[in-house]
């Protein structure tokens, strides 16, 4: 790190290199000496780190201790690499710098922060993030054209802060991906097409955060401009018709805790395919009702013997017509009786408390 320094506006700049050389400050110092009482400040820095300078170009470099800092940060940039030096470019950006000492944290920290390379703007942003699979949101090529992808970006850098820099962007390591656990992704837009992102369940905070971004009083006074899962099949079963943000985060809530109940959610999700809900509230309604179905997972062939079974056929009967009847091709008959669907995932029926035949099969 190479320093030029000068008193005002003169020329000459002298140079100053090695801080920690107590007889190469002297010498710069005994030059200043010589331009005058104007104050002493930084007119050049020579580095890796491009923005450097306008850190340093109001340093107070009258102050005993400024020479001592100097020398510590140039410690620290001289032995950083050309990724290192980005990285500390964008952090420098990306805070609130007041002095040399915030200079300083940011360089002995630079471990904390992590650069994305070629993102250099909030479009830019928002495909990284959507490509990259950061937003829990249906980003395919068939899709992208229904995202605003500079409304994403905006959203997030207001949320998750860092800076654009000409290599990338830099931000703080562990924001990105830090909300991968949500069950669905939220776009609404106010009257003035002011977009705000959300990602459900949500606390009340984040969901006041979002309100208050909309300038908005409650979320009816927002419109819905997009919904996604990154669970399968979700978005394509649940209908957004009669959309609300309180009953969508409620079936969020209920869904996450079908994550952790090992057939809950497979369940749920054929119900949707079995019932066809037109509307959000019939769809969320369902997930109270996972009691009143039943997943299948008995053979046509063994469900018509247990049907022949329930109407009295004993053992020594079926054995006699064993090979006589196609126990295949009635059991899938009785299994449209008995209102039994095939679904992408799993036969599925509503369960007949007066049939013993429905309750034998439901999933244990």
């Amino acid at each position: 790190m190479l320093l030029y320094l000068t008193r005002g506006n003169q020329e000459p700049l002298i140079p100053i290199q090695y801080l920690n050389e107590p007889d190469i400050i002297l010498g710069a110092y005994k030059q200043l000496d010589h331009m005058g009482n104007e104050p002493i400040r930084i007119a050049k820095v020579v580095c890796n780190v491009p923005n450097l300078y306008q850190y340093l170009s109001n340093i107070n470099m009258n102050n005993g201790q400024t020479i001592q800092q100097l020398s510590v940060l140039e410690y620290f940039v001289d032995r950083m690499d050309e990724n290192e030096a980005k990285v500390f470019a964008g952090a420098l950006d990306s805070e609130s710098i007041n002095g040399l000492a915030d200079i300083i944290t940011v360089a002995k920290n630079l471990h904390l922060y992590e650069l994305i390379p070629d993102v250099t703007n909030d479009t830019e942003l928002g495909q990284y993030l959507a490509e990259h699979d950061l937003l829990n949101i249906a980003y395919t090529q068939e899709t992208s054209q229904y995202w605003d992808l500079t409304a994403i970006g905006t959203a997030y850098y207001s949320d998750h802060g860092g800076a654009y820099t000409e290599d990338g962007y830099v931000l703080r390591k562990g924001e990105l991906g830090a909300r991968k656990d949500k069950v669905f992704c939220i776009q609404l837009q106010n009257e003035n097409k002011q977009t705000a992102f959300i990602n459900l369940p949500a606390n009340n905070a984040e969901l006041q955060k979002v309100c208050g971004k909309l300038c908005i009083e409650d979320f009816s006074e927002a419109a819905l401009v997009g919904f996604s899962s990154p669970i399968p099949h979700l978005e394509e079963l649940i209908p957004t018709d009669c959309f609300s943000m309180t009953a969508a985060n409620e079936l969020a809530q209920s869904i996450r805790a079908m994550l952790q109940t090992n057939g809950d959610l497979l369940k749920y999700k054929a119900i949707l395919e079995y019932e066809c809900p037109k509307t959000f509230p019939e769809a969320a309604e369902y997930r109270n009702e996972l009691d009143a179905y039943a997943i299948v997972e008995t053979s046509n062939e063994e469900y018509g013997r247990k049907a022949l079974e329930e109407i009295g056929a004993d053992q020594e009967l079926l054995d006699t017509i064993d090979g006589y009847m196609d126990f295949e091709a009635f059991g899938k008959h009785q299994k449209a009786e008995d209102g039994i669907r095939t679904t992408r995932f799993g036969e599925i029926g509503q369960v007949s408390y007066d049939s013993q035949q429905m309750q034998n099969y439901q999933m244990e």
